[in-house]
């Protein structure tokens, strides 16, 4: 029997706990207290794997010491395809905008039976949460942080929507290199019968994309026209169709016209209607703290994105 031991214990790892618990799977949580009075050393006995909470740093003294005794350090994201392999998710990450796309790509998916108890991540609910439900997920749609992605190795993603990949979080990462590799190594993992959507206006990240010559490749741009879903006649379209006016969005700014335009993409893969399509997009009004415009006087508009991760994100 595997035995893993857990590192931390925030919300991601009480959620593991839980699933453990109720599936007799042995493991033992470790987290520094400060006043540890036994050898750190000897709780590495007979560990198999051990799960890091995303928001530890990977550069830990215990986790140096958990290297040298090889054992493979994991996120929750990589523990889920160990333990169910044939879940292959659709996965969100980039440096900005990860959150409302997901939701909305979410919103979209989620009257298909597919997708029922899906929605987890970064986004706010542990993907284990999503195993102690009666109805075990059929596929998950999962906001993925650089810091899940640190610890994700062999996670094969259905689809994987990368928004954009600008510097960040190089206090955790140390290099943007360390970052960029991070966000795009999962590409290695898939196949030509899996769909990769990032925005064609990212050169940098395009010439990685291209160099795996996959087949599915869709992309997004406000104003390349040669992109899958790009911006036109004050309309957003996909391929030559018409999806949605502008005009008749509620939320419009140009931030939130990508994260719709990579949930329509997500949306067209999975065969719903431009009715329906449409219908979600024009019901959107937005997530709270996340690009919330106030406005006081006509020549003075505050934007509440106190969610953002980074200052680029309102740019």
């Amino acid at each position: 029997m595997k035995k893993y031991l857990l590192y931390g214990y925030g919300k991601t790892t009480k959620a593991i706990r839980a699933y453990f618990d109720n599936n007799d799977i042995s493991y033992i949580i470790y987290y520094e207290t400060g006043d540890d009075q036994f050898p750190v050393e000897d709780i590495l006995n007979d560990i198999n794997y051990l799960v890091k909470s995303p928001g530890i740093k990977f550069s830990k003294p215990f986790l140096e010491l958990a290297k040298r005794h090889k054992i493979p350090i994991i996120s929750d994201l990589e523990l889920v395809s160990i333990l169910y392999p044939t879940i292959l998710p659709i996965i969100i990450t980039g440096s900005n905008g990860k959150t409302t796309t997901t939701y909305l790509i979410y919103e979209m998916l989620k009257k298909l039976p597919l997708f029922e108890n899906s929605l987890c991540g970064n986004i706010g609910i542990p993907i284990f949460s999503r195993f102690l439900e009666k109805n075990l997920p059929k596929c998950l749609i999962v906001e993925a942080s650089s810091f899940m992605l640190h610890n994700t190795y062999t996670t094969h993603p259905k689809v994987y929507v990368i928004t954009n990949i600008v510097s960040h979080h190089l206090d955790y990462h140390q290099t943007f290199a360390n970052y960029f590799y991070d966000k795009t190594k999962l590409l290695n993992n898939m196949d030509e019968n899996d769909y990769i959507i990032y925005n064609l206006d990212d050169e940098e990240l395009g010439r990685k994309i291209n160099s795996y010559k996959l087949p599915r490749v869709l992309s997004y741009s406000l104003k390349n026209p040669n992109a899958s879903v790009y911006l036109q006649n004050q309309g957003i379209y996909y391929l030559d169709e018409l999806i949605v006016k502008l005009s008749d969005l509620k939320r419009f700014e140009d931030v939130i016209v990508q994260d719709m335009m990579m949930a329509i993409l997500v949306a067209k893969i999975y065969q719903l209607s431009n009715n329906y399509i449409r219908s979600t997009l024009t019901a959107f009004t937005g997530l709270k703290y996340r690009f919330n415009t106030i406005k006081l006087k006509d020549d003075l508009i505050i934007i509440n994105d106190s969610k953002a991760t980074s200052p680029s994100a309102t740019s």
